[in-house]
């Protein structure tokens, strides 16, 4: 699954950042439209991370959607 696919699906795919970034504020999440920078740029402030690593988080996610038998909702 590539960006796009999470961007394109964001209402169903934000429910699993949520689950995966606990300190994440679903309305701020669903802000951003699954904008990648501003995704990764709130996930730096929400769970103090830098940007480097909120798109590190975001790239281990996407991994993890990707894995054979994981549901896309999963996080």
């Amino acid at each position: 699954m590539k960006w796009n696919d999470v961007s394109s699906s964001w209402p169903t795919l934000s429910a699993s950042l949520l689950r995966a970034f606990p300190h994440a504020e679903k309305s701020r999440m669903i802000a951003t439209g699954g904008d990648r920078g501003q995704v990764a740029s709130y996930l730096a402030e929400s769970h103090h991370l830098s940007q480097c690593e909120a798109e590190e988080a975001l790239d281990d996610w996407l991994i993890g959607l990707n894995r054979p038998g994981r549901s896309s909702t999963a996080p």
